[in-house]
């Protein structure tokens, strides 16, 4: 197992003994790492749970700093996800104005052209879908 993967149990490891969460300084100081490492981890053990778990690490803020914990169902978790479904959509309308621009470049040629052109139009299309709905939500 390499370093990056030993660094991401050891910070499940933590939070699971830790209720009420750590710091990013708290995680680092217990695992004797730099705070990059530590973000590194936290990153790495959202990646490995992301795609087949119910467990979530989730982030509060807390007297001014945030406070990482382990959820083990998706009903501790819904107000994160809920903030990071916002979060994503923003993130998904200024990565398609990136993309726009990326693809109006009159000198990408090759590879580039054909990538930009489809993270573009799949973005379009993303923001096409959710237009309706979101205006359904907001009636």
């Amino acid at each position: 197992m390499n370093q990056r993967a030993l660094r991401a149990g050891e910070v499940f490891d933590l939070l699971a003994d830790a209720p009420n969460g750590l710091t990013i300084e708290e995680l680092a100081a217990a695992m004797q790492t730099s705070l990059r490492a530590a973000q590194q981890a936290v990153h790495d053990v959202r990646m490995q749970l992301g795609g087949r778990d119910s467990i979530n690490v989730v982030a509060n803020p807390g007297r001014g700093r945030w406070r990482y914990r382990l959820k083990g169902t998706y009903a501790e978790a819904a107000p994160w996800l809920r903030n990071r479904l916002q979060d994503l959509e923003t993130r998904v309308d200024t990565i398609h104005a990136v993309a726009s621009s990326i693809a109006r470049n009159p000198y990408l040629e090759g590879d580039d052209r054909r990538k930009a052109d489809l993270i573009e139009s799949t973005l379009a299309q993303l923001q096409e879908a959710l237009g309706p709905l979101n205006a359904e939500i907001s009636r």
